[in-house]
């Protein structure tokens, strides 16, 4: 059965056709996330998770491209908000123990270890908001290439835009991130921008 007959099927809440439709992607879709995330646990719950949310979805699915690429698409998304909420505390504290090192290795830094720590807490947050106020697709663009796990090819994917727009966003947001923090007045170190932007 093609996958439109199917979808058509599933938005009726057929099951059996839900259930096809499991059983023809879950295993494509799991070997992805496992790429991606190095853990089978993890690429399965996800992989559950999204196919619990496109049922409960199934009546209000909007889907302009193929259903295969609908389905991998919002696994990339998946996959970006779980290295978003995993480890995003856990890697802010790391980054900021990693510059209190840096800052204490460069005794010739004349910018002392408590100004530099609170000028790192205000770029964090020029970073932040100035992120917040980007247009949508640079905002999309952007975080998900903060993420370092997916590719240029696979954002352009996901987001169905060519890899040169990507890259085009991309070097735009760190413009506007950059400029943001000089009308701060805030200088730092290039490395305390790499800390702050790997997320």
């Amino acid at each position: 059965m093609e996958d439109q007959k199917l979808l058509s099927l599933i938005r009726a809440s057929d099951y059996d056709a839900f259930d096809e439709l499991y059983n023809r992607y879950w295993k494509k879709m799991c070997i992805i996330a496992s790429q991606k995330t190095g853990c089978k646990e993890d690429a399965m719950d996800m992989v559950q998770e999204l196919f619990i949310e496109f049922w409960n979805k199934r009546e209000k699915l909007v889907i302009t491209s193929t259903l295969s690429n609908y389905l991998i698409s919002s696994l990339y998304y998946k996959i970006f908000h779980h290295y978003r909420e995993k480890g995003l505390q856990e890697k802010h504290v790391r980054h900021f123990q990693e510059f209190q090192m840096q800052a204490l290795q460069s005794p010739a830094d004349p910018v002392s270890l408590k100004e530099a720590e609170l000028q790192y807490e205000q770029l964090r947050k020029i970073i932040e908001q100035t992120i917040e106020e980007m247009p949508e697709k640079m905002r999309q663009v952007f975080q998900m290439s903060r993420s370092g796990k997916l590719s240029v090819a696979d954002i352009a994917a996901t987001l169905e835009v060519s890899p040169q727009t990507v890259k085009n966003q991309t070097s735009n947001a760190m413009k506007r991130l950059r400029e943001a923090a000089r009308e701060h007045s805030v200088e730092l170190p290039y490395y305390v921008w790499i800390i702050l932007l790997i997320d």
